[in-house]
């Protein structure tokens, strides 16, 4: 309509409220006994936090820069990150610690409207409460002491949480499960988001105290969301646990894993039989930081990748209610934080994940701008074959020379062998972000590229399925947020999941941040709603 597009147009050529917005001041207990930390690259250009969208509504997309919206792109595009509410500047901060926010595109009938909104978690409220924040990632990776004295914790001694319940900004991820829409991070259970207007339900609330990987895995033949979580300072040395929802969305079951040190553990794969971990030796170990703070030798955080320990696969049959049937094997040391897909065959298992040399947490802290850009922290795709019987990895191969990570599949190939894999390609500069899409077909080996146009740079791409489309793994399209350099402003990028050619770029009403991970709620994976 008329109407419709003159909104459009207005949009576009006015700063936004959520541009105009400015974090709450951040005047905590204990700073003025503390030296100020220099910028940050997290918390400015990009990565600058925004405001919520107005009043909570639905906002006309800011219009269409080239192309055409698909009148069969049909639900809910998704992008979780981190946005802190509470001014950083001087601070210690970490990407992790920022609180969730969520970035919504809603497509129907060639339209397309946008809403942002906070994660209301319990992290969050308490901060409200206190009138301040602390980046407790960044408070343990990035605290300097004197040399020869015990390091102190700033945040510690002015926490109220100590039952540490609150630990989670729902950042990370997303989930659907149960018809739940739900916000992840690994430090807590998840949250429960209302795709309508993404306002908060509430926490989901188990009766155990551990809380849920950013990345589980649900079965779309059974319904069942498998999980896991890993706790770095148990003092009952139980540092791993594996759970299990039923299709209700209920805890049908959790127990411990036995592991010989707490490690970092992100991502899981699931096979018709078998839940997959996957242990790649980054150990969390804060008693060496200590001693490296107490000398003043230069620290490199807590988390530490050890190469000369054989990463390994572990194999939980999927009915388990305890550890003593999971079966580990080693492959050659690396590193894996996001997996595309697995399925068996015969004795074998096919794993199939973006594969890196060496994982660096601290590539993501305020001193690893310097890092970004290291060939050894690019990905790869790669498959693995693990023979079960034998007990011995069989190959491992690198499926092409593509710097790639956040892979996607259809997510109702899930545990069955798939033939199509997305990911996003890496910048090649010391960027963040992404320079484009990749296509791999891994039967006949092909592989399709398609890059954002000169200047923008982009984040994970999720795969949508076109509404009345074939059961084919690329009848529908790729899409994700892309930042346009040239302007600083943000379009959702729509391409052809087929041809790997653009449809769209659609122009967001407001700049969206650099984020983390997206999420595509499909109209067919939900109950009808009200039309545009």
């Amino acid at each position: 309509s008329v109407e419709f597009l003159f909104l459009c147009e207005l949009s576009s050529n006015m700063a936004s409220p959520q541009e105009t917005w400015k974090p709450r001041p951040n005047r905590r207990p204990g700073d003025e006994k503390r030296q100020p930390v220099g910028p940050n690259p997290y918390l400015t250009g990009e990565f600058t936090p925004v405001g919520e969208s107005p009043d909570g509504r639905w906002q006309p997309v800011g219009s269409v820069v080239e192309g055409a919206i698909p009148a069969d792109l049909c639900g809910t595009f998704l992008r979780n990150g981190p946005n802190p509410e509470f001014d950083f500047e001087g601070k210690p901060y970490h990407i992790f610690d920022g609180d969730g926010m969520i970035h919504a595109v809603r497509f129907e009938n060639g339209k397309a409207e946008y809403l942002n909104r906070w994660i209301q978690t319990k992290r969050l409220q308490a901060q409200r409460e206190n009138g301040f924040a602390f980046a407790e990632f960044a408070e343990v990776s990035s605290i300097e002491v004197e040399p020869g004295k015990m390091p102190t914790f700033y945040h510690s001694k002015y926490d109220k949480d100590e039952k540490k319940e609150y630990r989670s900004p729902a950042n990370t991820a997303f989930a659907f499960q149960a018809g739940e829409l739900l916000a992840l991070n690994e430090a807590d259970k998840p949250y429960r988001i209302d795709p309508d207007d993404l306002s908060t339900k509430g926490r989901m609330e188990w009766n155990v105290k551990h809380g849920c990987t950013a990345h589980p895995r649900v079965c779309p033949r059974t319904g069942e969301m498998f999980f896991f979580n890993y706790v770095p300072a148990s003092k009952d040395e139980k540092w791993l646990y594996c759970g299990v929802l039923n299709p209700k969305g209920e805890l049908e079951r959790s127990f411990p894993v036995a592991i010989s040190h707490p490690v970092m553990m992100h991502d899981c794969v699931l096979t018709e039989n078998y839940m997959v971990l996957f242990d790649l030796n980054l150990r969390f170990d804060l008693m060496e930081l200590i001693k490296e703070m107490q000398t003043g030798k230069p620290t490199q955080g807590p988390w530490r990748h050890h190469l000369e320990l054989p990463a390994r696969f572990g194999f939980l049959p999927r009915t388990a209610t305890s550890d003593k049937d999971i079966k580990w094997i080693e492959i050659p040391p690396c590193g894996v934080f996001h997996f595309c897909n697995a399925w068996e065959e015969g004795d074998e298992v096919v794993v199939v994940g973006s594969r890196f040399h060496i994982l660096h947490l601290d590539t993501f802290s305020d001193k690893a701008a310097e890092s970004r850009g290291n060939k050894e922290n690019e990905g790869r795709m790669t498959m693995w074959r693990l023979n079960l019987k034998t007990g011995k990895m069989v190959s491992e191969q690198k499926l092409s020379d593509h710097p790639v990570d956040f892979s996607q599949i259809d997510w109702s190939t899930v545990g069955r062998e798939n033939k199509i894999v997305y990911a996003s390609e890496f910048a090649q500069d010391k960027d963040f972000g992404f320079r484009g899409m990749v296509k791999y077909n891994l039967k006949s080996g092909e592989v399709q590229v398609y890059r954002h146009p000169e200047g923008h740079v982009g984040g994970e791409v999720v795969f949508a399925r076109r509404k009345g489309g074939s059961a084919a793994e690329d009848d529908g399209y790729l899409m994700g947020m892309v930042i346009n350099r040239n302007e600083g402003s943000t379009e959702c990028a729509i391409v052809d999941a087929q041809t790997m050619k653009l449809v769209a770029r659609v122009k967001m009403p407001s700049r969206v941040p650099q984020g983390f991970h997206a999420f595509w709620l499909g109209s067919e994976m939900r109950q009808p709603r009200a039309r545009l």
